[in-house]
């Protein structure tokens, strides 16, 4: 009866420690480039050696010593992506890392900084709405407005059918004959139904873009 026990015991023991699944290594992560730098918005690029990390981001600050506890995060949702970051203070030297988790752990990328510029130009993405269909395309307009066309080169609206313009088209409008702070509307066709995701642009003379709120519009008919 003894040897019975014992024998329960250590089967029982090892099955527990069978079940006991040990959580996935975190992910190496690479901190990739800044881009579309503007008074308060930056693009960043973070890569992972994992295809689908549990988690993966930026974080940033105004300190050169970013870490989780002094830092802003903003995740992104999934491999080679691109950080959107928003709600920065024009002029200011912002330091960034790339991070990734298995949920338990993390692991860093570098860490590099970025100056916000401090134009005046701006661009505002205003109203979208869906107009009919005729010659076999959906039809949708859509409403801009910019200040600071002294400093543009280039701006019009950006559209995409991901919220994270992987895919996008892009349609400029003619600086020379537009009204400052005026609605400048857009017309654009599709062949397809559904949610198109906007936004305004605008290429300003320095070389750099400055990106309105990203808002969208259910084409349909």
């Amino acid at each position: 009866m003894k040897k019975f026990i014992i024998f329960s015991f250590i089967l029982i023991s090892f099955l527990s420690c069978d079940n006991d699944p040990t959580p996935p290594l975190p992910p190496t992560v690479t901190t990739g480039d800044v881009t579309n730098i503007g008074n308060s918005s930056a693009s960043i690029s973070v890569s992972s050696s994992e295809y689908n990390p549990k988690e993966i981001g930026v974080l940033y600050g105004t300190t050169p010593t970013v870490t989780l506890a002094n830092a802003h995060k903003v995740q992104t949702s999934s491999y080679n992506n691109i950080a959107y970051l928003a709600g920065l203070s024009a002029s200011t030297v912002y330091y960034y890392k790339a991070y990734a988790t298995n949920g338990t752990d993390y692991t860093y990328g570098a860490t590099s900084s970025f100056f916000t510029t401090n134009s005046t130009a701006k661009v505002v993405t205003g109203t979208g709405s869906s107009t009919g269909y005729y010659s076999t395309y959906y039809h949708f307009s859509l409403n801009t407005y910019a200040w600071g066309l002294d400093q543009i080169s280039e701006w019009g609206n950006q559209v995409s059918s991901t919220a994270l313009f992987t895919n996008s088209a892009i349609y400029s409008v003619s600086v020379a004959n537009y009204v400052e702070g005026t609605a400048y509307s857009q017309g654009w066709q599709t062949k397809y139904t559904g949610i198109e995701y906007y936004r305004a642009y605008a290429k300003l003379k320095s070389g750099i873009y400055i990106y309105g709120e990203i808002k969208s519009v259910n084409v349909t008919y």
